[in-house]
C-alpha cells in the first residue's frame, strides 16, 4: 500500500469478497463472512503518534475503529492488507458491537451473514451474495429478460412474460430475506435488534 498523508483516505473494493495478490484467502470462522470494502484514513492520535482510522464493510455490516502504529501493520506491506487478519478483526469487533457472547455469536453471526448475502443478491440481480436457490432463479430470470431486451425481434408478449418471471423471482428472494430476518429477531435482545435496525441489517 502506498504511503498516505494525514487524513488521506484509501478505499479498496471488490464486490462479494476482498482478495489481493500475495494474500491467500483462508476460512476465518465457521460461516461465510467476508469483507467487501476497506476504508483507511491515516491520522495523528492525541499523543502525536500515527494512527489509522479503519472502516470495514462486508457480510456483517459496517465496523469502524482505530489502530495504533504497531497494529496498523496488518494494513500495509508489499502484499497489501492482511485480509485473513482483518477478517478476524472484523468478525470479533462485529460481535462486540452487538454485545454478544462468543457462544451467542455462533448462532447470530451466520444468520447476520445470510441476511447480508441475501440483500447482496437482491441488489445485484442475483450475481453476488447468495447465489443458490431463489437467488439463482432471480439471476436466471434477469438474464432472460436482458437477452430479450437486446433482441430487436423480441415480441412484447415474451418480454412481458420475462418481466413477470423477474418479479416472481424477486418476490421469492425477498420472502426468503424476510424469513431470515424473522429467524434472527427471535434470538435477539431489544438492544441488539435496535443496533441491527440502525445498521440496516433488520427493518
Amino acid at each position: 500500500m502506498t504511503s498516505m498523508k494525514p487524513g488521506a483516505l484509501a478505499v479498496l473494493f471488490v464486490a462479494g469478497a476482498l482478495a489481493l495478490p500475495g494474500r491467500a484467502q483462508q476460512p476465518t470462522s465457521d460461516f461465510a463472512d467476508s469483507i467487501s470494502s476497506i476504508g483507511i484514513a491515516s491520522n495523528t492520535g492525541p499523543d502525536g503518534k500515527k494512527v489509522s482510522d479503519v472502516t470495514l464493510s462486508g457480510t456483517l455490516g459496517e465496523i469502524s475503529f482505530t489502530l495504533d502504529d504497531k497494529e496498523s501493520a496488518i494494513l500495509g506491506g508489499s502484499g497489501g492488507p492482511d485480509i485473513a487478519a482483518l477478517t478476524r478483526l472484523y468478525v470479533e469487533k462485529s460481535r462486540k458491537k452487538l454485545e454478544a457472547t462468543p457462544e451467542e455469536w455462533k448462532l447470530l453471526g451466520p444468520k447476520i451473514s445470510l441476511i447480508q448475502r441475501l440483500k447482496g443478491a437482491l441488489r445485484s440481480q442475483g450475481r453476488y451474495g447468495v447465489t443458490t436457490g431463489s437467488a439463482a432463479d432471480f439471476r436466471k430470470a434477469w438474464k432472460s429478460l436482458s437477452a430479450l431486451l437486446k433482441d430487436k425481434q423480441a415480441q412484447a408478449d415474451d418480454i412481458k412474460a420475462a418481466l413477470l418471471a423477474v418479479n416472481d423471482a424477486q418476490a421469492a428472494l425477498t420472502k426468503e430475506l424476510r424469513q431470515a430476518q424473522a429467524d434472527l429477531k427471535e434470538l435477539l435482545t431489544v438492544k441488539q435488534e435496535a443496533i441491527l435496525v440502525r445498521n440496516a441489517i433488520l427493518e
